[in-house]
């Protein structure tokens, strides 16, 4: 059934996704793809991750924020420059980047996530060391 969904109606009653540290809801699903709003509190940020399978879209509806993408080189992790991205700034990152979103000011970051539901089930492979990068 075609259901109009509000966003932040839908986060009053998102849960803190322990993986990677952030309130999480979907706002809607698909055969093969979701969209999902995301909170970002203040000076915080989403646990570096990456996925093997499939893109992930962020777009920022809410505050602003720096994504770091980087690649595996080893034992070590290679960042690219970080991108900032504002309200109305939207960023594809693709399957085997290692990605993070950080929240650099003093009020949420809020963002819509376009993926796969396997990316919040079972394809999402967490980084440790590197919760302190910028």
């Amino acid at each position: 059934m075609n259901k109009v969904e509000n966003i932040y109606k839908i986060l009053d009653n998102a849960n803190v996704d322990e993986k990677v540290g952030v309130n999480l809801a979907r706002i809607c699903e698909g055969e093969t793809f979701n969209l999902y709003v995301l909170e970002i509190p203040a000076k915080k940020r989403v646990g570096a991750h990456y996925h093997t399978i499939g893109n992930e879209t962020y777009q920022i509806i809410q505050g602003s924020g720096s994504m770091m993408i980087g690649e595996k080189d080893s034992d070590t992790i290679i960042w690219s420059e970080p991108k900032n991205m504002y309200e109305g700034d939207c960023l594809n990152v693709n399957a085997n980047e290692i990605h993070q979103l950080i929240n650099l000011t003093d009020k949420p970051l809020i963002c819509i996530v376009g993926c796969s539901n396997s990316h919040i089930t079972t394809d999402r492979i967490m980084i440790k060391g590197y919760e302190n990068i910028i």
